[in-house]
């Protein structure tokens, strides 16, 4: 668990700073040394005494002309300074456009060896530097780089970097360039209220943490329950159910939304069932290839046909059974209204959002007793008959299962008629 609150407090780290490191290894060269000091040496005997002969008239500290001081370069070592000088220096004594024509000109040994030179100078400068970079930065991510880090790390694109200041190009034109990636207080508080702002769309989990574009937990809970009905409505038909005061058998708020519902279309599932009945039953279909035809769910499609061709005696199925066993193909709507009317008696259906609510359901189906301690039947008796006396009779059947073994006890039956005792 140590280990976990590291990586993640690393990670917040990285949230509010956006700051790498690059680290670069420099390469040591073993002769280099040697071959300075031959360069120091021509250099003080032969290139420097060039340089006042014909370059200084043009080029000294006091005329510097196209910003080019040559006057400064006294040793090797302040050349080694300024090497990007001296490449410019190589190009245009490559071009021949120094000297100008109108100058004073080197004669030909002269500008061999000034230009052999410096050949050599850049050369051994390069090879003393192989690998080196440079001065080595602590430099930030840019802005791009500090979005893209964060949506490879949640997930989201939280664009956090909209609100920091733009960038600057560095003199190569790049904008991720360390030297160009400057830190100022200012960005660096930003760097903290986007790191705040990105913790409070963590989303704790039993087993760690995700990251969600919202940051209320009431958003939180939309975005489970758009994944739970996204899964259901592949096999049910979408209902809104707008406000409303009730579903099924259960009571809410009349000003609560309740939000969409997945309704299973049982009549779907009763065509395909009496549409390929007698093939099944003769094994020339399977279950699964009849779901995949009508686009149903193969298990519950599987559940409906194995109670519907069960032969064990069931009061409630016996009659929904021989009601199917009899039924042509156009007459799956009775079925469907014969199953809905004891669903209605025999459960309550609670909507996924309501499920847990003040109120509300505990389960998304829960069974009623459908049985009564009390029934009051009313009956208006005729004042204009023929006869002095009125029969009532109270008739009590079976529940299309048989009358075998069932019983019926009344106790305390009353006969009540409005002002008389």
């Amino acid at each position: 668990m140590r280990s976990k609150t590291i990586r993640y407090s690393a990670l917040l780290i990285l949230f509010y700073l956006g700051l790498t490191i690059i680290l670069s290894p420099i390469v040591m060269v073993g002769n280099e040394q040697t071959s300075f000091k031959e360069l120091e040496h021509d250099y003080r005997k032969k290139i420097r005494p060039v340089i006042q002969e014909f370059c200084l008239s043009c080029h000294s500290t006091v005329m510097h002309l196209g910003e080019l001081d040559l006057q400064q370069f006294t040793t090797l070592t302040e050349v080694q300074k300024k090497t990007e000088i001296w490449l410019k220096v190589a190009a245009m004594l490559d071009k021949g456009e120094m000297p100008p024509k109108d100058s004073k000109q080197l004669d030909p040994e002269q500008q061999k060896e000034f230009q052999n030179w410096i050949k050599r100078f850049l050369e051994t400068e390069a090879l003393a530097n192989a690998g080196d970079p440079g001065p080595v930065v602590l430099r930030r991510l840019s802005n791009a780089e500090y979005n893209y880090t964060l949506h490879d790390l949640t997930g989201i694109d939280f664009n956090p970097a909209s609100e920091f200041p733009s960038d600057n190009a560095s003199g190569e034109g790049f904008t991720n360039a360390g030297n160009a990636l400057m830190m100022s207080p200012g960005l660096l508080q930003k760097y903290i209220e986007a790191g705040k702002k990105i913790a409070q769309h963590a989303v704790l989990l039993p087993d760690g943490f995700r990251f969600s574009l919202q940051s209320t937990q009431r958003d939180w809970t939309d975005e489970i329950l758009k994944k739970i009905r996204q899964f259901y409505k592949t096999f049910v038909n979408p209902q809104d159910l707008g406000v409303g005061s009730k579903v099924g058998n259960v009571n809410v708020h009349q000003n609560s939304r309740i939000g969409l519902a997945g309704i299973l279309p049982l009549e779907k599932y009763f065509v395909a069932t009496l549409t390929n009945r007698e093939k099944l039953i003769k094994g020339k279909k399977t279950i699964e290839s009849v779901a995949q035809e009508h686009g149903l769910n193969a298990k519950y499609l599987g559940i409906l046909w194995s109670n519907l061709t069960d032969t064990t005696s069931i009061p409630l199925l016996n009659n929904i059974r021989n009601q199917w066993h009899s039924a042509q193909e156009n007459q799956s709507k009775e079925l469907v209204n014969t199953v809905s009317t004891w669903q209605k008696e025999l459960w309550k259906f609670g909507p996924v959002g309501l499920i847990g609510r003040t109120g509300g359901p505990l389960r998304w189906m829960e069974p009623v007793d459908p049985l009564v301690t009390e029934q009051y039947l009313c009956q208006t008796i005729p004042t204009q008959i023929d006869s002095d006396e009125v029969v009532l009779s109270l008739v009590i059947t079976d529940a299309g299962d048989g009358n075998e073994h069932d019983f019926v006890v009344l106790q305390r039956p009353r006969l009540v008629r409005v002002g008389r005792p």
